[in-house]
């Protein structure tokens, strides 16, 4: 068990953690994901032996293992306030954190919620920035902590298709150094539109994060030729998997045996 804390910035922002507190990932969970029922070979009735004829069942995104383990992996940290970005007429932008204008944070109010990058820093990238300005960052109110040898790594949350922003990904040691702010680019080019508005809404899911082990050994990657003993490892595997309906979860139950 990998132990993460977070600390508000400043005394004022205990509010935020409190009303918009980071949850673990499989505790957050999208609506589409909810909704979405699993799959099986055949259903149940009444939890007899009985199937239900010409049920039509398909596979869903929620059956992927893949989505699985990335969807409920790691920590989820909601937005802490409404967050408006402008495109003016004029091609200039701005921006406003609805948060600057608690009256209770106004001793914080040189503090800037959103910053930008030069756009000769992501010069060659061909990321959606906003022209005359480059990459925007959110500030961020909080600070992270992670046990000697443990780092934390950010993305954005893909799966749960907030499709405004789109967080860009990196690792921090933060066993060494605890503050990180969030460059982002716009999912879309805003440049092209005369005006345009988007909105991030405070308790929607901004960011992720996952521990990993900061490794100082160097990775050996090895290309192989085909082995006909591999595939049949595989093979193996895969009438494992067919054995049991194709459930995930059985199957992994096989291979923990």
């Amino acid at each position: 068990m990998v132990e993460i804390n977070i600390y508000p910035t400043h005394s004022k922002f205990e509010y935020l953690l409190d009303l918009y507190p980071p949850v673990l990932a499989n505790k957050f969970l999208p609506q589409w994901y909810k909704d979405q029922k699993l799959y099986y070979k055949h259903k149940l009735l009444d939890k007899t032996d009985y199937i239900q004829a010409n049920e039509k069942n398909f596979r869903r995104a929620k059956n992927c293992p893949a989505i699985q383990e990335y969807l409920t992996d790691g920590v989820v940290v909601p937005s802490w306030s409404d967050m408006y970005i402008h495109k003016n007429n004029d091609d200039s932008f701005n921006w406003e954190v609805e948060l600057a204008n608690i009256n209770i944070l106004k001793e914080l109010q040189h503090y800037q919620y959103i910053k930008h990058h030069d756009i000769k820093q992501v010069e060659g990238m061909n990321l959606n920035t906003a022209s005359n300005y480059g990459l925007l960052k959110l500030i961020s109110p909080y600070i992270f902590f992670t046990p000697k040898g443990y780092g934390l790594e950010f993305s954005d949350p893909f799966y749960h298709h907030r499709r405004n922003v789109k967080i860009l990904p990196g690792k921090a040691e933060t066993d060494k150094w605890h503050e990180v702010n969030f460059p982002f680019e716009f999912y879309y080019d805003l440049n092209i539109h005369e005006h345009k508005s988007l909105m991030i809404k405070a308790g929607e899911p901004l960011f992720v994060i996952r521990p990993y082990k900061i490794e100082q050994e160097n990775i050996k990657l090895n290309i192989n030729k085909y082995d006909q003993e591999i595939v049949k490892i595989q093979e193996k595997n895969l009438a494992a998997l067919s054995s049991v309906s194709s459930n995930w979860q059985r199957y992994k139950k096989i291979k923990e045996n």
